[in-house]
């Protein structure tokens, strides 16, 4: 046995027994009670009013739901390159089942859920979905893809769903999905598309996001491993304009300044009164604008839109407006042969690569905004 697999084998037993004792130091700090309670009951119509949904938006999430449901293989998979038009890659079921299960998780549908009525066809959806992914991990070294965006995908909904039940059975693993994530971290504090690679910030910022949905959840993150993650972000940064580059921090772009920003909300507690982020904001706001853009970028706009909506404020309101407008507006309705309740915009690049999977599950999760999670600009709706 190498030394190589000696490390990993014993970093999944260190964070597994650190996780069991509840070591304080690793836990996050000021944790809300929930930051899933506005996904159901009351608090969801509460949330969907107070943050800027309507009945409309509404409607195409589920009509986004349904079209999903639809695509779920009998294994329990999704597939980018399933039985649909407008196909994206083929050969990554495990980041296609993991981005697919987001919107479903976030509508308040857990593999728990009640086997009654409608819920009941989602509650066994996510539970096949579940399967799944934790059939595929590595026993070793708890790495649920080779691909790191697969993986990212694919830990994060396991985090989410972990987090939601509190379910025993999906602990360990989920706990082993982090684990992979802290042991392939580069030295520098990113991760890019191998072990111990120098940091992107595109994918580190899909493994951030999952060490968040983990610590949501309860499970170990190691305090040096947000460390890291938050020297990272600064590398990424352009201090000038306060961009976000994908490599360093030359030539920032407005979708890297997204994902950086909504790493620095979570990692730094950047709040809406934080000057840093208010003038990222300003300096994006025609990069971002949506009418004015001439193609589509679901990519950049699933990040803008959680920015915004933690943000909040009147830059919140004017960007909600156009996208829950224009995504009701561009779903594909009931006359659409290619799929009712789905979304594929042929302008869209990166949208284009990941096909109709992607571009549905993105955009449902971007309606889904209101009530996703708890804001972190204030309190909850009913208090």
């Amino acid at each position: 046995m190498n030394a190589m697999r000696i490390l990993t084998i014993a970093s999944l037993i260190l964070v597994t027994m650190l996780a069991d004792r509840g070591q304080a130091k690793d836990k996050p700090k000021d944790k809300p009670k929930s930051v899933y309670a506005n996904r159901t009951g009351d608090n969801k119509a509460k949330a969907l009013k107070a943050f800027g949904g309507t009945e409309q938006s509404e409607e195409a999430v589920k009509a986004g739901l349904i079209w999903l449901l639809k695509q779920q293989m009998p294994d329990g998979r999704w597939k980018f390159d399933g039985n649909f038009p407008d196909k994206g890659p083929g050969s990554k079921d495990i980041g296609a089942t993991g981005m697919a299960l987001l919107p479903i998780l976030a509508a308040g549908y857990t593999h728990k859920t009640p086997r009654k009525g409608e819920a009941a066809v989602y509650g066994i959806a996510v539970q096949a979905g579940l399967n799944y992914i934790l059939r595929n991990q590595d026993k070793r070294t708890g790495h649920l893809s080779s691909d790191s965006y697969q993986h990212g995908l694919a830990a994060q909904a396991l985090c989410e769903a972990y987090g939601i039940t509190k379910d025993p059975a999906l602990k360990n693993q989920a706990q082993a999905s982090v684990a992979y994530i802290v042991t392939s971290q580069h030295m520098q504090g990113g991760w890019r598309y191998a072990p111990k690679q120098e940091g992107d910030l595109s994918v580190s910022g899909w493994y951030i996001m999952a060490l968040i949905a983990a610590q949501r959840a309860g499970l170990v993150v190691p305090v040096q491993t947000m460390a890291g993650a938050t020297n990272f972000v600064d590398s990424c940064c352009d201090m000038k304009t306060e961009g976000y580059a994908y490599l360093g921090s030359d030539n920032p772009s407005p979708t890297c300044t997204a994902i950086g920003l909504l790493c620095r909300q979570h990692l730094n507690g950047w709040k809406a009164d934080k000057a840093r982020l208010r003038t990222a904001i300003k300096n994006q706001t025609k990069n971002w604008a949506l009418t004015d853009r001439k193609v589509a970028d679901c990519y950049q706009h699933y990040y803008v839109t959680q920015v915004l909506f933690h943000a909040g404020g009147a830059d919140w309101k004017d960007w909600n407006e156009s996208m829950r407008d224009r995504l009701v507006k561009s779903q594909a309705d009931a006359k659409d042969a290619k799929g009712p309740g789905s979304w594929f915009d042929k302008t869209d690049k990166f949208g284009r690569d990941g096909g109709r999977l992607m571009q549905t599950s993105l955009n449902v999760l971007m309606l889904q905004s209101y009530y996703r999670h708890v804001p972190l600009h204030g309190k909850m709706p009913e208090e």
